[in-house]
């Protein structure tokens, strides 16, 4: 039995036409075999899986035959029981069509590492043509300033599913070259909203567009939602209350010292130490979101202003520990003691607005990967104690220098030498300058 076929093309792709004929060599016998009735122009082989160790876990339920229900193309895959792909290859371009169930958005995304970030896509929905994206990360996608698609619709067809037409040229000058020949890594979204939202589902393939080999890759996990609103919370409880309170218990020293002496100092530790601990959980919380996905966990400006955050934290532990003794009655301050109020105070104030910013910067973040959905509440909910905070030590600073000035009290100003060791973990003896 010979099999035989042939294309006008001077390189090798589909046939034109194919038969077979059984000839028997000695008695020079020969029959045509009839052929199984194909739809003109599509292939007849199923999808193998590809070859062992491309990294990519087959499916066999991810698995159709490339025999396109469509005689507009060619080659058709079913890559996600919601989602089927179909192609013809010209010279230059990839006719596409994508059938989404149910209506919605839909996307196809080119990659060359099986990521969503430096991918290029095409995005559509039930209101919009589709459209080149730029994907230079997980943002929010950004429209292509080059739009080199042709051919491009979109609509609902009779089943309520929404299907996506356009023409692609297989190299755009900014874009991932489509493979005629070897492996190609699509990357497919889709979501059941009109509006481009963030995806119900997403997955890969790789496929090969000349012969049909497919096979699903395994993605990494996406970053829960879950897990990026609780750390949240736990950082603006943090630094938006507890810590600015533990700043106001401080400012109201020379109030609460008539209660008892150290009242304040160990009202302010227990509030700052409770701070620093539920910050160390929420960062555990982000670094465990992250850890699931294959994000840097640097990679942008929010994950290291929060660095700063918790260096800012860890010194003022350490300066808190390595405090040197306040003067007794009688005594003058020494310049260790005032150095440690004036950074201890610096570190403080500043960690609190390095917080804010990057607090800020968290919830746009967090929007822009719609983790969140009322970025104002958000918002609101850092600015208005931060705000209280800031006029409520404001007010006891004007009115705690004004008593000092009446009352005819020395001015905190630093001494010329400095002869005090420093006594980690030294109690503050409050009550004696206080009195004097």
């Amino acid at each position: 039995t010979f099999l035989y076929a042939y294309g006008s093309a001077t390189a090798f792709e589909y046939h034109e036409s194919r038969g077979s004929v059984e000839i028997d060599f000695s008695t020079c016998g020969g029959v045509v075999v009839p052929a199984p009735t194909v739809t003109p122009g599509s292939p007849t082989a199923a999808p193998v899986s590809s070859d062992a160790g491309s990294g990519a876990e087959d499916d066999p339920d991810e698995a159709s035959t490339c025999e396109s229900d469509d005689p507009d193309y060619e080659f058709s895959i079913e890559i996600d029981n919601t989602v089927r792909l179909y192609w013809t290859l010209t010279d230059d371009a990839m006719v596409t069509q994508l059938v989404c169930a149910g209506g919605g958005w839909c996307s196809l995304g080119y990659s060359e590492d099986e990521l969503m970030g430096g991918s290029d896509s095409v995005i559509a929905s039930e209101t919009e043509e589709p459209l080149r994206y730029d994907m230079p990360d997980y943002t929010t996608p950004s429209e292509s300033s080059q739009q080199t698609l042709t051919d491009a619709s979109a609509e609902l067809n009779d089943d309520g599913d929404l299907v996506v037409k356009y023409t692609k040229l297989l190299q755009d000058s900014d874009g991932i070259e489509i493979l005629t020949e070897g492996t190609n890594t699509f990357l497919y979204a889709y979501g059941s909203a009109t509006a481009f939202t963030y995806h119900d589902t997403r997955g890969a393939v790789e496929l090969d567009l000349t012969t049909c080999s497919v096979s699903v890759v395994d993605l990494p996990d996406p970053v829960k939602t879950s897990k990026i609103k609780a750390h949240g919370w736990l950082m603006v409880s943090a630094w938006a209350y507890i810590s600015p309170i533990g700043i106001v218990v401080a400012r109201l020293k020379p109030f609460l010292v008539k209660i008892h002496p150290k009242a304040w100092l160990y009202v302010h530790e227990v509030l700052q130490l409770a701070a620093i601990i539920i910050t160390m959980v929420g960062f555990s919380k982000a670094y465990d979101a992250i850890d699931d996905s294959v994000k840097d966990h640097l990679s942008d400006r929010h994950p290291k202003l929060g660095v700063g955050v918790m260096v800012a934290a860890g010194v003022q532990i350490i300066m808190g520990l390595l405090r040197p003794h306040p003067p007794h009655k009688g005594e003058t301050k020494s310049a260790a003691r005032w150095s440690f109020e004036v950074g201890h105070r610096l570190v403080g104030y500043g960690g609190v607005v390095l917080a804010a910013f990057t607090m800020y910067s968290g919830i746009r973040k967090a929007d822009e990967y719609q983790h969140i959905t009322s970025k104002g509440t958000w918002r609101t909910a850092v600015t208005t104690p931060l705000i209280i905070t800031g006029v409520t030590v404001g007010l006891l600073y004007v009115i705690t220098t004004w008593k000092a000035y009446a009352t005819g009290a020395p001015k905190d100003t630093p001494p010329a030498k400095a002869d005090v060791e420093l006594v980690p973990g030294h109690d503050d003896d409050d009550d004696e300058r206080a009195a004097a």
